[in-house]
């Protein structure tokens, strides 16, 4: 008697579990969008560190005005890389409605453009005169940008 009452009882979880999970179209689609956020918060991750790095490079810490300005350049390429890439992703989906946001776009380009003529202006020389004030103004410049930039990333990334 026992058995039956206890394989009724199994019957009935199992089937209310089934009853619970959702078709497999739509986890195959959760799946998806699982990796999808993983994938980007990687890439975020990466893009940052990269970021990050720079005040421990070679360039950023050299005295040299030629290689520091390379190495600027490096960093502000990467900036318009991503600037690209966020323009591109906001000209679709959520935030493709968000005109302020547009915006906020178009003010990160003239800050990149801002920072690009900045570095132009740097002195040649460290002996030159306000070199120090100069490099110092334009490290202020990029850091500025790059928080800008962390900011809009971040509103714009999908929850």
């Amino acid at each position: 008697m026992k058995f039956p009452v206890v394989f009724l009882g199994s019957l009935a979880l199992v089937t209310a579990s089934f009853a619970e999970e959702k078709p497999v179209s739509e986890r195959a689609a959760d799946a998806v969008n699982s990796i999808k956020r993983d994938t980007r918060d990687a890439a975020d991750k990466a893009a940052r560190a990269v970021r990050e790095a720079w005040r421990s490079t070679k360039a950023y810490l050299s005295q040299d005005p030629g290689e520091y300005r390379t190495g600027a350049m490096k960093k502000l390429e990467g900036f318009e890389g991503e600037l690209q890439t966020m323009t591109g992703e906001a000209q679709q989906g959520p935030m493709a409605g968000r005109f302020y946001f547009q915006t906020r776009l178009k003010a990160l380009r003239e800050h990149l453009d801002y920072a690009k003529a900045e570095m132009a202006k740097l002195p040649e020389s460290k002996d030159q005169k306000d070199y120090e004030a100069a490099r110092h103004h334009f490290d202020r410049t990029l850091q500025t940008l790059e928080d800008a930039i962390d900011q809009a990333e971040s509103e714009a990334k999908p929850e």
